[in-house]
């Protein structure tokens, strides 16, 4: 009998975590001790400020949309859907553990941010990628446009709709790692991509990556069409296409590496997206988009494989001009082209100067700023600030100017040193 008890016992232990963990296996979420069958009813039955944590991996047959503010745990489990896998709308969504949000048909977007009409709204739609979180589709993240909106409702018939081209208060925040992959054409896409049509300059979208996270594209690893900010410090940015395309907006770069490895191709104008050729930084002035583009880089390395590191066009467009407000490059970053190419590249119209530091793989001393200088130094042109007496050889015609100006300060200078040290020498007889 003493035998048969321990043997029940003994099969007790060893089956009840089955029998539990067996019961999990039915249900998808758990917000604190509460299971949910689906992540869809978890998700509805939500709070804001609560966390779901996922039990299995999750295929969804349909868009799921945030509108609160949640956290989800991935817990090491996916969330994938054919295409179009979340959509945050007025809503704040935190993605922590490990795990995959993933389009498994590529062809629009992994997590798309839908902004508000309400230029008042602030951070109506945020997201905030983990660390140890990985985003991939065809577009990782889209950051869109209203769009559509019913108006004038009786019942559930709609009598007409309004389209916004607006994005108030959108923010992501990126920790993780955002992949993009070609869509069902074979087209290539982006790690974030913010629509062309969002052309407002105020409350406008926010876009920082963090250090240690990466984006890795088949296009361009962030594309700028519509206006917002786009801050990186001292993460990677890769692209096939190019490392970072933009059309409009203020982008800031801080130790980060921004690369493109793709073939050389020559710069094509498209009304709904941007060609790839091989620039790290690949730049359209078009003014049928926002433009107004603002480019700070501190202590970055830019490398193009086989064409320059910085490339602007002139888009098809009726007013040719640069759409470029300003450009910035200063620290110790390395700029590295193809040697057959320019290792910068803007278009005649930008008359710039901008460099105040870095090395170059090509004579940058077009776009120097004045009192700067750009001397060989091994293999590269290393820029550093001119010493104060330059010679009047190595001045440039805005220095030159100055020297003048300078040279009465000095003797100015030194006249009243000198008359004080006579006076005092009389003085004292």
């Amino acid at each position: 009998m003493k035998r048969f008890k321990k043997l029940l016992f003994t099969f007790l232990l060893l089956a009840l975590p089955s029998i539990a963990f067996g019961a999990t296996l039915n249900y998808e979420a758990a917000i604190d001790d509460t299971l949910y069958t689906t992540l869809e009813e978890a998700v509805l039955k939500a709070s804001d400020g609560d966390t779901i944590k996922l039990l299995a991996n999750v295929t969804l047959e349909d868009t799921l949309t945030i509108d609160k503010d949640i956290t989800i745990d991935m817990n090491d489990f996916n969330i994938e859907a054919k295409q179009k896998v979340l959509k945050i709308e007025n809503g704040n969504l935190v993605l922590t553990g490990k795990g995959t949000i993933r389009e498994t048909v590529p062809d629009y977007y992994a997590i798309v941010l839908k902004g508000s009409r309400n230029e008042d709204d602030i951070d109506y739609s945020t997201l905030t990628i983990g660390e140890d979180i990985t985003v991939e589709g065809w577009s990782a993240i889209l950051i869109d446009r209203l769009g559509e909106v019913s108006v004038n409702a009786i019942t559930t018939i709609y009598e007409d709709t309004t389209t916004y081209d607006t994005a108030y208060g959108i923010k992501v925040d990126v920790y993780g790692k955002l992949i993009s992959k070609n869509d069902t054409s074979d087209d290539g896409g982006f790690g974030i991509y913010i629509n062309g049509n969002i052309k407002h300059m105020t409350n406008y979208p926010e876009v920082h990556i963090y250090d240690g996270a990466s984006i890795d594209s088949t296009n361009a690893g962030i594309y700028m069409a519509g206006y917002g900010e786009v801050t990186i410090d001292e993460a990677s940015i890769n692209g096939i296409g190019s490392g970072i395309a933009m059309k409009s907006g203020v982008l800031n770069l801080n130790k980060t590496n921004v690369t493109s490895t793709g073939e050389k191709q020559n710069p094509i104008s498209y009304a709904d997206r941007i060609g790839p050729t091989g620039a790290a930084i690949l730049i359209e002035s078009n003014n049928d988009y926002a433009g107004n583009m603002i480019i700070n880089i501190s202590d970055s390395d830019l490398y193009s494989e086989n064409n320059s590191a910085i490339l602007e066009y002139i888009g098809n467009t009726t007013t040719r001009d640069t759409s470029i407000t300003e450009i910035s490059i200063n620290g110790n970053g390395t700029y590295t082209s193809n040697k057959d190419v320019a290792t910068l590249k803007l278009s005649d119209y930008f008359s710039g100067k901008f460099i105040t530091g870095g090395y170059f793989s090509k004579d940058p001393t077009k776009y120097v700023a004045s009192g700067y200088k750009a001397t060989k130094d091994g293999d590269m042109y290393k820029v550093t600030k001119k010493f104060f007496l330059s010679t009047m050889a190595e001045a440039d015609s805005e220095e030159k100017s100055k020297f003048p100006v300078i040279l009465i300060i000095i003797g100015g200078a030194i006249l009243v040193f000198v008359a004080y040290k006579l006076i005092n020498k009389y003085k004292n007889k």
